[in-house]
């Protein structure tokens, strides 16, 4: 029998970000904990991108809140992803004050997080 590690994990996840697969997206986030295998950034992000195909800006905004209870740093594709999720559910002001942040935690926006950022204001 193979254990599944990280990566495993973390294929499975993105898995459900084509397949508009965000609540099991989720539920493999919660295995990984039961199963004592310890996510990464990416699995977080993979997560977020989940929630954001799927317009789950609330969610995806949660598994910020908890990637940094658990001691990690989010990187630009987290909060990338987050601003996307945001765009879609139409939290214009949300994702405008999340990319604002970035610097806060050295963070700087790339073409994506600007590109979902105007697609906002578009809307």
């Amino acid at each position: 029998r193979v254990l599944a590690d990280v990566m495993t994990y973390n294929a499975a996840i993105s898995a459900c970000v084509n397949g508009d697969r965000w609540e099991e997206a989720l539920v493999l986030l919660t295995a990984m904990q039961v199963a004592k295998v310890t996510a990464s950034v990416v699995s977080y992000n993979a997560a977020m991108s989940a929630c954001e195909r799927c317009s789950q800006w609330q969610q995806a905004l949660s598994l910020l809140g908890v990637l940094i209870d658990d001691a990690m740093l989010p990187s630009v594709v987290s909060y990338s992803a987050i601003i996307s999720a945001c765009e879609k559910g139409g939290q214009l002001e949300q994702g405008l004050n999340l990319m604002c942040s970035m610097p806060e935690i050295s963070l700087i926006p790339d073409r994506i997080t600007y590109y979902s950022a105007v697609s906002a204001c578009e809307k």
